[in-house]
């Protein structure tokens, strides 16, 4: 494993936190209201609430997405495993909670969310 300098591991959060904001902004606007995705770290749904007005398939990609770029990420700057993430919006939240097979990702929306990202 080789050791990245500060200025790499700012960089690949930067690149990170602009994916995953693109993510959830995409997810959130097509949901307004509270939603709920189980799904497996291939990005397939095993269910989807409500499920209609949420794209099943759609949701649990996006889900996978978010829960595999924080992996990737933490795993670049040393920590091995993350077993849950917090999002905290302007008029939005959202949880995701993984295990060796499946994540779950739970969260509420309104119109117009901004999200900030702390790791």
């Amino acid at each position: 494993m080789s050791v990245l300098s500060r200025a790499e591991v700012r960089e690949r959060e930067k690149r990170s936190r602009e994916y995953l904001v693109k993510i959830l902004h995409k997810l959130i606007n097509e949901i307004n209201g509270i939603f709920v995705v189980l799904f497996t770290h291939e990005g397939l749904h095993a269910a989807v609430y409500p499920s209609d007005t949420v794209d099943p398939l759609d949701a649990s990609v996006q889900a996978s997405a978010i829960s595999g770029a924080v992996g990737t990420f933490t795993k670049s700057i040393g920590i091995n495993k993350v077993n849950y993430l917090i999002v905290s919006g302007e008029n939005a939240g959202i949880v995701i909670v993984t295990n060796e097979h499946y994540g779950l990702m739970f969260g509420f929306s309104r119109e117009k969310c901004r999200f900030s990202f702390y790791f």
